[in-house]
């Protein structure tokens, strides 16, 4: 489960310091995951790259973005008339993660046939 918070407006929370510093990394590292989400989105049939070496966060989610994994997103809107912009946005975000596709398998190991694999490589 990950929460990202939503982008941090400097402008609007006036922060400053050490604060700044940590909004501008939160925001550097939601544009990299609005990059990946963005090429993942794109039809996979055209060769593409997914920039998931661009921030953290979108390495640690990369299993889970375009791996082999389910996921679901839910997206929290605080309906507003000072927030409509925001609202857009992650609305926005939403609708290119609804045509991600994953297409997950179950990763799973027969003990027998690995045991008789280890057998022929200690044979050879």
């Amino acid at each position: 489960l990950v929460d990202l918070a939503g982008s941090e407006r400097i402008a609007k929370s006036k922060s400053e310091g050490r604060r700044f510093q940590e909004a501008v990394i939160i925001n550097t590292s939601l544009s990299a995951l609005g990059k990946v989400v963005l090429a993942l989105a794109q039809d996979s049939r055209t060769a593409r790259h997914i920039p998931y070496r661009d921030s953290k966060l979108t390495r640690i989610l990369q299993n889970s973005l375009g791996g082999n994994s389910y996921t679901s997103l839910l997206t929290c809107l605080y309906p507003i008339e000072d927030n409509y912009e925001e609202c857009l946005n992650s609305l926005a975000f939403a609708d290119r993660c609804k045509n991600i596709r994953n297409r997950p398998t179950v990763n799973y190991v027969d003990q027998q046939q690995s045991a008789q694999e280890r057998q022929v490589r200690e044979l050879t």
